[in-house]
């Protein structure tokens, strides 16, 4: 015969629990019906689950402070722990034990408790700790118009060329022909984009030339290119002035000889980046 059970609700989502004793403390809860044909549902809670399945009794001991009788387990006596019968008694007993110590930052005298003591450092506050942790400098803002002092850590502080408080600043200052990426005006969407002529200069320009390669001379070729003078890649722009009409044979030429021109100012460009490394880990060595 089925043994009957007591149900009650539960008091998150109206579950229907079957009221059970727990076997530690002996307080009344409600056991899922699935874990109770398991075999399960004994404990109201964790902690009581952990010691009711407990080969040793609770001891009785007296709390260190207040003097109160509590129980404790054996577990906790192997630790050296179980002296206090509540946190209150814990905290009020350690306040006794506090000495003094100076902040490493501010040099503020103040109350610690023993294990404070034992670490090699000591602050006040998060702000002391914040500033005395810094083992950077103070910099100055290269913009004129700025001169803020900021910091720096140590590691930023060794092969910079410029220090500035923001990228307002920065941009202020290292723009133009002043930046080392400067290439004549032009930028890597111009480029990558924007560098052929559109259809109108196209035709404005073959008729300047009159349907004539400026390179060899050559009226009767079958494809006539427009190109620029002056590459994109070298600095050039997209205006009529700048472009000139060729045969298919001088375009390859030409489109070697700029392309050669670009390897060697990307290597000549390489070679300083390089020069500048090395000098600055000699000033930091």
């Amino acid at each position: 015969m089925a043994e009957e059970y007591e149900y009650v609700t539960g008091k998150f989502g109206g579950r229907r629990l079957i009221k059970r004793v727990c076997e530690n403390c002996g307080e009344q809860f409600g056991a899922l019906p699935g874990n109770v044909k398991k075999g399960m549902g004994k404990y109201c809670s964790a902690t009581c689950a952990r010691r009711g399945r407990g080969d040793k009794p609770p001891i009785d001991r007296i709390c260190k402070k207040c003097g109160s009788l509590f129980k404790t387990f054996a577990s906790r006596i192997h630790l050296e722990r179980g002296f206090y019968c509540s946190q209150k008694c814990y905290w009020d007993d350690m306040k006794e034990t506090l000495s003094p110590r100076a902040c490493g930052h501010c040099k503020k005298i103040a109350m610690v408790l023993p294990y404070r003591q034992r670490r090699k450092s000591f602050f006040c506050s998060k702000v002391c700790r914040a500033e005395g942790n810094k083992t950077g400098g103070y910099v100055t803002c290269e913009n004129p118009e700025c001169g803020a002092s900021i910091y720096r850590p140590k590691n930023r502080l060794i092969g910079r060329k410029h220090s500035f408080c923001s990228m307002r600043c920065r941009s202020a200052v290292v723009h133009g022909e002043n930046h080392h990426l400067w290439e004549g005006g032009t930028n890597r969407h111009y480029k990558r984009s924007g560098h052929n002529f559109s259809h109108y200069q196209r035709r404005l320009i073959l008729e300047r030339d009159d349907y004539t390669c400026q390179d060899c001379g050559d009226d009767q070729a079958d494809v006539l290119h427009v190109d620029h003078i002056l590459a994109v890649c070298l600095g050039g722009t997209r205006k009529i002035e700048n472009g000139q009409t060729l045969c298919s044979g001088c375009h390859s030429k030409k489109t070697t000889k700029d392309r050669a021109e670009l390897r060697k100012r990307k290597d000549e460009q390489f070679m300083k980046v390089a020069e500048l490394e090395i000098l600055d880990h000699k000033i930091a060595a």
